[in-house]
């Protein structure tokens, strides 16, 4: 897939597509939101570029460099991501890619590391992976994806050049568990009571799937990125599609843009955690603490 072909993403496809024009292709980038399926397919999309046989700056998506990306079976892509029985990437896995990191690409002109759920990663990690950032061999890439920049260090995210992506219209399978779950917590940010005490009138799922909620926690980080892009002005690039556009651009006057961005940041988090090992209710309680915060 190119770059242009990354549809509902034209402001991303816009910043990497540049970025290989202008011959200015950071050695680290960070691919930050909410749908993972959306970012795997970007950094697909990114390490295609770097090794496409055509060498036109875009992925051609047909020559066989591209293919066996696509597939999963080209020799210098490396993914990394949490095994499904751990909490999260181990530094003994960033220590193996600091290794390969060093060796020459297989037959591309260059080599690519693409971690997934990057914010798993604990501080050891991190810093290992910071040492590689800040010296990168000549031809070596990393792709990081994350729900949310919060889990990373900031000395790690200011080696990345951060790109954001939305979630995707009309992506995700219907889940009406979720769209009630997601009402019920907009409802609670929006309008609770009580500022004082982040728990009261704090909605509960006891019996909910964690999956529903993850895609709850989703749709509500989507409405509050609405909310951004109103309160930067630019509220024409939402389309007339837009819902309950009138309620949002109210929001956008009650808010400032860093408690916006604040809440994105926490839903992302919230949602990394229960995809994760972490209880629920716990994870719910995180988020409320930091708003309420």
């Amino acid at each position: 897939m190119s770059f242009s072909g990354l549809e509902g993403q034209p402001r991303a496809a816009e910043i990497l597509k540049g970025a290989f024009t202008r011959g200015r292709v950071a050695h680290g980038q960070l691919f930050l939101g909410p749908d993972e399926t959306v970012l795997k397919r970007a950094a697909l999309a990114f390490v295609k570029a770097l090794f496409c046989d055509k060498r036109g700056g875009e992925p051609c998506g047909t020559c066989s460099a591209c293919s066996r990306v696509d597939r999963g079976l080209h020799p210098d892509l490396n993914v990394v991501a949490p095994a499904e029985d751990a909490r999260g990437i181990k530094v003994e896995e960033i220590r193996g890619v600091i290794a390969k990191a060093g060796l020459r690409p297989f037959e591309a002109p260059a080599k690519a590391f693409l971690i997934e759920r990057a914010g798993t990663m604990n501080d050891i990690a991190q810093n290992a992976l910071l040492k590689t950032l800040e010296e990168p061999e000549a031809g070596t890439y990393f792709i990081l994806l994350s729900g949310s920049a919060e889990g990373l260090l900031p000395t790690l995210r200011s080696r990345l050049q951060t790109v954001n992506f939305a979630p995707e219209k009309g992506s995700a399978e219907a889940d009406p568990a979720a769209d009630e779950i997601a009402r019920k917590i907009l409802e609670f940010l929006l309008y609770r009571r009580n500022s004082a005490d982040p728990y009261a009138d704090a909605p509960e799922f006891p019996r909910a799937e964690r999956l529903s909620v993850a895609r709850a926690l989703d749709q509500v980080a989507g409405y509050f990125r609405d909310v951004l892009v109103l309160r930067a002005g630019a509220g024409d690039i939402l389309g007339d599609d837009c819902r309950d556009r009138g309620e949002k651009e109210g929001v956008a006057r009650r808010l400032d843009e860093d408690a916006i961005v604040e809440h994105i940041e926490l839903l992302g988090v919230a949602k990394e955690r229960i995809a994760g090992t972490i209880n629920l209710k716990l994870a719910l309680s995180a988020l409320w603490d930091g708003i309420a915060a």
